[in-house]
């Protein structure tokens, strides 16, 4: 289809497609998990997931690219920081391994000069902070 030149996606327009891809498939399998009424928690996460890749699709309007690598890995720490935190449980090993693995990455995604250090910052938080978002409206419900 020619939406992309190599699976690289350095430009931002390469990206466009697979956000938008990403963001109906974790919106959708969102619904479905809220739909099974044993895991919301889970389900929350798929939507804060949502809610991260169209922050970085909205970023795009401002020539801003964003490392999805970091954003990811934001997005698992932020998750177990939050079942940490709900479920009452000890995970500071597998957060502070998330955090280990999460700069190794960002520091790959900086000698490769995939990203500068402003778009691997900006993936990471925005992984993190909607993981908690989402979280809140999981506990207004």
């Amino acid at each position: 289809m020619k939406l992309i030149n190599s699976y690289h996606l350095r430009s931002i327009e390469e990206r466009k497609f697979p956000i938008i891809f990403f963001i109906i498939l974790s919106f959708m399998i969102g619904k479905i998990l809220l739909n099974i009424k044993i895991i919301d928690l889970l389900a929350y996460s798929f939507f804060g997931i949502t809610t991260a890749l169209g922050f970085t699709y909205l970023l795009f309007r401002f020539k801003i690219k964003t490392s999805l690598h970091t954003l990811g890995l934001g997005g698992i720490l932020g998750f177990v920081i939050v079942m940490s935190y709900d479920y009452h449980l000890n995970f500071n090993l597998i957060i502070s391994l998330l955090f280990l693995i999460s700069g190794l990455v960002a520091v790959s995604r900086l000698k490769l000069n995939a990203h500068r250090p402003k778009e691997v910052y900006i993936g990471f938080l925005i992984g993190i902070i909607t993981q908690w978002v989402s979280y809140q409206f999981y506990l207004l419900t």
